[in-house]
């Protein structure tokens, strides 16, 4: 939102705001807090995804979701590194490193199908996020209602849709990467919204796209406060992994 206004020159990256959190006082714990809590969800979906937790069931459909929720939670995995790189002092992830690693990926031995294969899976990721955020299914699993459901949903329904745009970009940037065996077309989230920046009307873009993630920043506080988990027991999680009780 800053870069779109101008007070910024770019949008940054995870890790320059997670830098400029670590310069506060507790700052440190702050961007510790922050790695913990997207590692714990990375463990969510993975628990979703093997145990079933909100009962999607073994049909195509509910595979497809399960599978969809390990993807994420990998994902989420490698997202709780990046803050966790920066108290360590270590490198941290970012545009850069993205291409490092797709650049190392496109000089091994079938790394141009690897890389178009891991394009396609974030590709298919935003889309199953944006028929999410049309649907907003996620608001039968609000314990609230009337208007503040209304609201949390009217958020989670933008800032799925926001997010969907945005990662579809980056897997597609991934895919042409790929066809050209060019690192140098990978775009991180931050470098997917310079180029929308640096289009035609690019700010207004950049506003829309930063108001939609704010939007599903408001949405995920208010699921953690309400969202309605039905786990299973000890007993049907032991079923449900094939280990007897």
């Amino acid at each position: 939102m800053l870069a779109a206004v101008g007070s910024l020159r770019r949008p940054p990256e995870p890790k320059d705001v997670l830098s400029a959190l670590l310069s506060h006082a507790l700052g440190q714990f702050t961007v510790a807090a922050v790695s913990l809590g997207l590692l714990c969800f990375a463990v969510w979906r993975i628990v979703q995804a093997w145990l079933d937790a909100d009962n999607h069931g073994n049909d195509a459909k509910g595979l497809m979701r399960r599978a969809l929720y390990l993807v994420q939670g990998l994902f989420y995995v490698a997202l709780a590194s990046v803050p966790a790189s920066i108290i360590l002092g270590t490198r941290a992830g970012g545009d850069q490193t993205v291409r490092d690693w797709t650049a190392w990926l496109l000089e091994t031995r079938f790394g141009q199908w690897v890389v178009a294969l891991i394009g396609l899976v974030v590709v298919l990721c935003a889309a199953g996020i944006f028929v999410s955020g049309l649907l907003a299914r996620f608001r039968h699993n609000l314990a609230v209602t009337g208007e503040p459901r209304r609201v949390i949903t009217a958020l989670g329904r933008f800032g799925f849709l926001a997010r969907a745009i945005v990662y579809g970009a980056v897997g597609a940037f991934l895919v042409i990467a790929a066809l050209r065996s060019d690192p140098g077309e990978v775009r991180g989230v931050a470098g997917t919204l310079l180029t929308i920046q640096r289009q035609a009307f690019g700010e207004v873009w950049l506003v829309i796209a930063a108001t939609g993630l704010l939007a599903f920043g408001c949405y995920s506080i208010a699921q953690g406060l309400y969202r309605r988990v039905e786990a299973p027991t000890v007993r049907q999680a032991a079923a449900k992994a094939g280990l007897k009780s």
